[in-house]
């Protein structure tokens, strides 16, 4: 069975991390809504800290409005969320996300028999494809991978 996650390791800090992707983000015409230190939450509810935790959740506003404008079953999805955290296990800071091919394996699931022939081709086109739908959810994981370099 294939992975729901797409994650990389970098020997960056945490914080140096969460920098270079927002920046990268920036560049692509992304922005950060949200971001949650999970830790701060924890230690605010009286509950031990873990190892850092963060989840970033992302939008690139005219990206979204074109997959939405494809399906509002899109939106289940959005915005994007994109996690760095330190690793149990090694300790490396990694940066994860939803698999985008499996998110769009549950919108076809979702949609089954729902979409016409002409809807139906964002939701069949490889990630090299262009759809709305696969740019924004495939576009974050390039920024990871720029992020570990």
């Amino acid at each position: 069975m294939a992975s729901a996650t797409y994650a990389v390791t970098t020997d960056k800090s945490i914080e140096s991390a969460i920098e270079a992707l927002t920046d990268a983000l920036s560049r692509r015409q992304f922005s950060v809504l949200w971001h949650l230190d999970m830790n701060e939450k924890l230690i605010q509810k009286g509950l031990e800290p873990e190892p850092p935790f963060h989840v970033l959740e992302v939008c690139s506003a005219p990206r979204a409005k074109e997959a939405l404008r494809t399906t509002q079953i899109v939106g289940y999805f959005l915005p994007c969320k994109l996690v760095v955290y330190q690793d149990r296990e090694t300790g490396k800071t990694t940066l994860g996300l939803p698999d985008p091919e499996a998110l769009l394996d549950l919108s076809r699931s979702l949609l089954a028999g729902r979409l016409g022939p002409r809807d139906n081709r964002h939701f069949t086109r490889s990630r090299r494809g262009g759809s709305a739908i696969t740019w924004l959810l495939s576009t974050p994981p390039q920024l990871a991978l720029i992020v570990v370099r």
